[in-house]
C-alpha cells in the first residue's frame, strides 16, 4: 500500500516552479518552495494538504499527481481475494457504459456490487432522523472527505456542527456487512482522492478498504488494452436507489432533503474558492448568535462529484456538464414517480418506511478525530516583518505592497509570512530578483572599479620603487650615505605600502571564507585607544589638523583582539586625515551609556558623506568618489574590512554624516563576547605584522614620495 501521506506527490523533474498551485491552494502553507538548483520547486506539505486536489487540477506540467489503491485492488483480485465494490453514482457521468463495466468486475470474480446512490438514501434517512432526535439548528455535511480535513485540522470549533453521519459510502458498506451480511472486504469506486482520507480514518472502522478512482481505473483498462464494451451488462445487486443518485451533482444533497423538509434553509456552497471561505464566515457567525442555515450542503469540487478529483478533469465542459444535468432531471423524474413495480405508493416514500422498520440509526453514526489540529503558522513581529523585508530588497511602503502574483500569494506581506515560517524562498519573489539583478550590476561595476582602482594602487609603489632604484642605479657613483638611507626609506615605505594592500585583500578573504579568528583577551580598551591614537599625532600636526581623545572612563575592560581593534582605529584615523578640512579637528571619544556595551566615536569636520551612501561604504568595492583623478586615492575595501573586522567581534559600525560638515563612524563593542574560541595553528593574522620600533605613518596611503 502506498504511504497515505504520499498520496498527492510531486514530480520534481516537471516542476518549473510556475507557484499556479501556491495562488489556488485553499489551505495556506499546505506548498513549500524550495530551490533545487537555482531552480524553484513546490512540494506538498502532507501535515497541511487537505487532499482537495485543486494543484492537480491546474498544473499544466503534470507535475502533481496522486495514488490510490487500484492495482492493488486489481492484484488481490487476481489472487483469489473476495471482494465486492461499492460504486459511487457518478459512474453513470464517467462510464456511460457503466453496466458493462460492472460486468468486466463480475467476470474477475467480484462478488456483489452495490450502488452508493442507495447507501445515500440511507444517509438523508439518517440525517432527518438525526436532525429530529437531537433538535439539530444547523448541521454541515459530510460526504466530502476535503471539508472533514478542513474543519479537523483548521476549525476544529466546527466539529460539533459538522453531520454525526457517515458518508453514502459508508453507509453502504455499513449495510452490505450488517445487514446484507456480505464478508469480503469492500472497494469504492471513487470520484475523490479524498476518499481515501476517509476510508483510513479509524472512525470508519475499516468497512470500506479500497479507494479506486475513476481516472486510474480508465488509466489501468487503457493501459491493459481492455474494452468493457466487450462484456455482458451487469447491474446493482441492492433494491434500487431513490432519489440518492443526485449526491453526485451540486446540490444533490440538498434536493434530497429538500424533498422531505419543505422550505428548509439549505445552503448550497460548491467550490475551493468559495467552501473554506464560507466555513470562516460560518463560524464568525455562530461566535456571534447570528441566523445560520438548518444544513450546510458544502463540496470541495465546483462541478460536484460527478466530475471530482479522482475523475477525468478534461471532461467537465460546459456541455458535458449540461448534458449530465439534463440526464439527472430525467432521472429523479422517473425516480420521482416510480413505485418499485409492486409498492402501492412511490418508493421514495415507501424507503424511508423500510429503514425505520429494518435499521439502526447508531449504526450508521460516526465521529470525528479532535486530535489533529494543525498549528497555525507563526505571525512574526513587526521587527520581524521588517527584517525579511529588508532581505527582500523592499525598504519602502510601496515595495512591501507591490502586491503580485508572481510568488503565488498575491500579497507581499503573505511572501514574508511565509519566508517566516520556511514556506517559501525570497528568489520566489520578482521584485526581489529584478532588484537582485540591479545589485549585481552594481557590484559588477564596482568591482571592475575595484580592480581598475587595486591596479593603480599596486602600480604607485611599484612605480615609486622603480623609479628610486632606477635613480641609485644612475647615480651609484654620487650618492652619499644619507641619499642612500632616504631612498632605502622611501622603498621601505612603499613596500609596507604593498604589504598592507595585499593584507586586506587577503584578509577580507580569510574572513569571507570563515577561516579570520579574534585572538580574545581581556584589555582595557582605553588605554589600548589612547595608544593608537597619540601615535599618530605627529602625522596629524604636519597635516595642520587638531586631534582630540576624550573618554567617559579610565578604564573599560574588554574581551577583544587588540591587533583587530589597531586595525580598526588605523583604518578610521587614516580616513578622517584623508577627508578631514585642512586646520580641522579629529575627535576620538569613547563611553558607555550601559553595563553592556561600550562606543568608540571617531569624527571629523571634513567632506561629509552623502546619506544615501551611510550603508552602502561598509560594502566591498565602494567608495563615495570614484574617481582616479580625486586628492585621496583607495582601493575600496577599508570601511568594508573594517566592519567585518568589528562584527568579528561581535560589535557593530554605522555612520552619521553631513556632507561639507563632517562624518562620525561609531563602533560599539559588547563588554563581554562569548566567541572566544581560536583557530588551531594560527600564529598570525595578517601576512606583516608592525614592529614595535616602527613610525606608525606606513598605515596610511596619502603621502610616500
Amino acid at each position: 500500500m502506498y504511504k497515505f501521506v504520499d498520496q498527492i506527490y510531486l514530480n520534481e523533474e516537471k516542476c518549473v516552479g510556475c507557484n499556479k498551485c501556491l495562488t489556488n491552494c485553499p489551505v495556506p502553507g499546505a506548498n513549500i518552495a524550495y530551490l533545487v538548483d537555482g531552480n524553484i520547486k513546490i512540494k506538498v506539505n502532507p501535515e497541511k494538504c487537505i487532499h482537495c486536489g485543486e494543484c492537480i487540477k491546474v498544473c499544466d506540467h503534470d507535475a502533481r499527481y496522486y495514488k490510490d489503491d487500484t492495482e492493488r485492488f486489481f492484484k488481490d483480485l487476481q489472487s483469489g481475494k473476495k471482494l465486492s465494490v461499492v460504486a459511487a453514482p457518478a459512474i453513470r457521468v464517467q462510464f456511460r457504459k457503466y453496466k458493462k463495466l460492472l460486468g468486466y468486475l463480475k467476470s474477475l470474480g467480484v462478488n456483489f456490487i452495490y450502488d452508493v446512490s442507495f447507501g445515500a438514501d440511507i444517509s438523508i434517512w439518517a440525517y432527518l432522523r438525526t436532525i429530529k432526535k437531537y433538535n439539530c439548528n444547523s448541521i454541515i455535511t459530510q460526504p466530502c472527505p476535503p471539508i472533514v480535513n478542513y474543519i479537523e485540522k483548521y476549525q476544529p470549533e466546527l466539529l460539533d456542527k459538522l453531520a454525526p453521519i457517515q458518508s453514502a459510502m459508508m453507509c453502504m458498506a455499513i449495510y452490505m456487512k450488517k445487514y446484507a451480511h456480505i464478508k469480503d472486504d469492500i472497494a469504492f469506486l471513487s470520484p475523490c482522492i479524498a476518499k481515501a482520507d476517509e476510508i483510513h480514518d479509524e472512525n470508519t472502522h475499516g468497512n470500506v478498504k479500497y479507494n479506486i478512482t475513476f481516472n486510474k481505473l480508465s488509466e489501468y483498462l487503457a493501459s491493459n488494452n481492455i474494452d468493457i464494451s466487450q462484456f455482458e451488462e451487469s447491474s446493482f445487486d441492492d433494491m434500487g436507489c431513490s432519489l440518492g443518485f443526485l449526491f453526485s451533482r451540486p446540490g444533490g444533497f440538498k434536493e434530497n432533503i429538500g424533498y422531505y423538509i419543505k422550505d428548509a434553509w439549505i445552503k448550497e456552497i460548491n467550490g475551493t474558492e468559495y467552501a473554506y471561505d464560507y466555513l470562516r464566515g460560518y463560524s464568525n457567525n455562530l461566535k456571534q448568535d447570528k441566523e445560520v442555515p438548518l444544513i450546510v450542503d458544502i463540496l470541495n469540487c465546483s462541478n460536484g462529484c460527478n466530475f471530482g478529483t479522482g475523475t477525468c478533469s478534461k471532461c467537465a465542459s460546459a456541455e458535458r456538464i449540461d448534458q449530465v444535468d439534463s440526464e439527472f432531471n430525467k432521472l429523479k423524474s422517473a425516480k420521482k414517480k416510480d413505485k418499485g413495480g409492486k409498492l402501492f405508493r412511490k418508493k421514495v416514500d415507501w424507503l424511508h418506511g423500510y429503514f425505520d422498520k429494518n435499521l439502526k440509526l447508531e449504526d450508521f453514526m460516526r465521529l470525528y478525530n479532535r486530535n489533529v489540529v494543525i498549528n497555525n503558522i507563526v505571525e512574526p513581529t513587526e521587527e520581524q516583518y521588517d527584517e525579511i523585508f529588508t532581505k527582500l530588497n523592499k525598504h519602502t511602503e510601496e515595495s512591501r505592497n507591490i502586491n503580485c502574483l508572481a510568488c503565488g500569494y498575491g500579497s507581499c506581506k503573505t511572501m514574508a509570512l511565509a519566508i517566516f515560517n520556511d514556506l517559501n524562498v525570497p528568489s520566489n519573489c520578482i521584485d526581489y530578483n529584478k532588484k537582485e539583478v540591479i545589485n549585481e550590476h552594481y557590484i559588477s561595476e564596482a568591482r571592475n572599479e575595484f580592480f581598475t582602482n587595486i591596479s593603480h594602487e599596486l602600480r604607485t609603489p611599484l612605480n615609486v620603487i622603480y623609479s628610486v632604484l632606477q635613480l641609485e642605479s644612475t647615480y651609484k657613483d654620487t650618492l652619499v650615505i644619507d641619499d642612500i638611507m632616504k631612498y632605502n626609506d622611501i622603498i621601505k615605505q612603499n613596500c609596507l605600502r604593498l604589504i598592507r594592500l595585499v593584507n586586506n585583500i587577503i584578509d577580507v578573504s580569510r574572513i569571507e571564507a570563515g577561516f579570520f579568528r579574534p585572538l580574545f583577551k581581556m584589555e582595557n580598551i582605553v588605554s589600548e585607544v589612547e595608544n593608537i591614537v597619540f601615535s599618530i599625532k605627529t602625522y596629524v600636526d604636519n597635516k595642520k589638523m587638531n586631534l582630540i581623545f576624550d573618554t567617559q572612563k579610565e578604564e573599560i575592560y574588554l574581551s577583544c583582539d587588540t591587533h583587530l581593534i589597531e586595525r580598526i582605529m588605523l583604518n578610521l584615523l587614516s580616513n578622517a586625515v584623508k577627508y578631514g578640512r585642512e586646520k580641522g579637528t579629529i575627535k576620538v571619544n569613547i563611553y558607555s551609556k550601559d553595563s553592556k556595551s561600550v562606543t568608540i566615536s571617531v569624527k571629523d569636520d571634513g567632506v561629509g558623506i552623502p546619506e544615501e551612501m551611510h550603508e552602502k561604504i561598509f560594502e566591498r568595492f565602494q567608495k563615495v568618489d570614484t574617481s582616479l583623478s580625486r586628492k585621496n586615492e583607495g582601493s575600496g575595501i577599508g570601511l568594508s574590512l573594517v566592519k567585518s573586522l568589528v562584527e568579528l567581534q561581535g560589535g557593530t559600525i554605522t555612520c552619521k554624516s553631513v556632507l561639507k560638515q563632517g562624518s562620525e563612524f561609531l563602533v560599539t563593542f559588547p563588554i563581554e563576547h562569548q566567541d572566544h574560541k581560536l583557530s588551531e595553528n594560527m600564529e598570525s593574522h595578517i601576512l606583516y605584522k608592525k614592529d614595535s620600533t616602527e613610525n606608525v605613518d606606513i598605515e596610511f596611503s596619502d603621502i610616500y614620495f
